[in-house]
């Protein structure tokens, strides 16, 4: 059932995807000469997850995996699993809240457990990633294991990688050829966004449904918990950037110049204050103006007097309750009171006109009837309308008072033949 002669093969130029697996050298009871080191190149311009000797990597271009021997303080088989970044990163852990980011340049290595059959029996369990002695803090690679991958010059990739080749000088003319890989923000996301103060991470990748060790490693970020106010990320969609509030500076005063020694202080001249001329604001209200006259300002004795009086709304509202009082003169005899019509209503008891509503530019008007009595004679009726009432207030009362004036001559008039 669990038959290793199963399993596929592949050729060196066979190109498959892969999720899980693990490795060692030297498999079997016959010992053969296996390779030291296993190149793993992922999709150009993505990112790939794999579970690697029981640890979860996710890696973004070109990575070596291989075993090497431990000191002897080290726990398990003796052995370490050693990840070298040779260009792009590998994220450790990359759905956890901790993920450790690998620069392309740097190596880590974490101890491996016991083997228990060498791996004859397919089952992976033989030297896998002891939880308790797990990957080291990632190091920059020396000049000397940076050398021992000069030979990927000539290894078939899924795709070229950029590499920088340093000759190094030696007494006897050599080329030492040395491979520098270099982290690439990922070019599939064309957005970007500016972190602002108070912004950390795992907050922007939140927004996105991803972990901040996928977004930091997008961005090339070793350390998720490090990121600068003003720092440009990559993002897989647009989000809107808050514009800050610019903090305005405090006036800057002038320092006083002082007078010399001995010196009168001299008083300087007081600069003319040109003075600020604040608008009137009539505040919002109804305007009503008050308008009165008459049809002949000297009528005879026994004659008859015609009051027109008017009220406008001048605006801006609309002008309800309105009251206008003594329409007719009063406390004088030789005038009496005959009759009145226009608009709104005219109570004769109390010698008001009430009017609702009257909106805004809305002119009414009331005609009131008068007659002079016999005797009447050289008297002067005065007439004062007054608006009295209204609602809403009215911002100008300037307006609401109108007089007219008669004067009554000696005798009748002769009717006219």
């Amino acid at each position: 059932e669990d038959d290793l002669s199963e399993l596929p093969v592949y050729g060196e130029m066979t190109f498959t995807p892969m999720q899980a697996f693990y490795f060692r050298t030297g498999i079997g009871t016959e010992c053969i000469e296996a390779p030291s080191a296993l190149v793993v190149q992922g999709p150009q311009n993505m990112t790939i997850d794999l579970n690697a000797n029981g640890a979860d990597v996710r890696i973004g271009s070109t990575v070596v995996f291989r075993t090497i021997p431990a000191d002897e303080n080290t726990e398990g088989s003796g052995n370490l699993f050693q990840i070298i970044v040779i260009d792009g990163e590998a994220i450790l852990n990359p759905d956890s809240d901790n993920p450790t980011i690998v620069p392309a340049g740097y190596t880590t290595v974490a101890c491996l457990s016991e083997p228990q059959n060498l791996g004859e029996d397919g089952v992976t369990n033989d030297m896998i990633v002891l939880a308790d002695c797990g990957f080291t803090p990632p190091r920059p690679l020396t000049e000397e294991e940076w050398a021992e991958f000069a030979s990927l010059n000539g290894i078939s990739l899924n795709y070229p990688i950029e590499v920088e080749v340093t000759p190094e000088p030696t007494e006897e003319p050599t080329e030492e050829v040395i491979i520098r890989g270099t982290c690439q923000p990922r070019t599939d996301w064309t957005n970007t966004y500016t972190v602002q103060p108070g912004d950390a991470l795992s907050e922007i990748a939140a927004r996105f449904n991803m972990t901040a060790g996928t977004l930091a490693a997008a961005n090339c970020i070793q350390n998720p918990d490090i990121i600068s106010v003003g720092q440009v990320l990559r993002i897989p969609a647009p989000i809107e950037t808050p514009t800050p509030i610019p903090t305005p500076e405090p006036p800057q005063q002038q320092p006083q110049q002082q007078p010399p020694p001995d010196q009168p202080t001299s008083v300087p001249p007081t600069e003319e204050v040109t003075p600020e001329v604040t608008p009137t604001v009539i505040p919002q209200g109804a305007d009503l103006e008050v308008f009165a006259g008459v049809t002949n300002e000297t009528p005879f004795e026994d004659d008859s007097v015609i009051y027109f009086i008017e009220v406008v709304n001048n605006g801006p509202d609309v002008a309800t309750d309105v009251l206008v009082s003594d329409l007719v003169p009063d406390g004088q005899d030789g005038l009496l009171f005959s009759g009145a019509e226009g608009d709104g209503i005219y109570d004769e008891m109390t010698d008001t006109w009430e009017i609702d509503p009257l909106p805004p530019g809305m002119r009414m008007s009331m005609t009131v009837y008068m007659v002079t009595e016999l005797g009447s004679g050289g008297q002067t009726f005065t007439n004062t309308v007054t608006v009295t009432a209204g609602s809403p207030g009215d911002p100008n009362t300037a307006n609401n008072t109108a007089e007219v004036s008669i004067t009554v001559q000696f005798g009748t008039q002769e009717p006219q033949a």
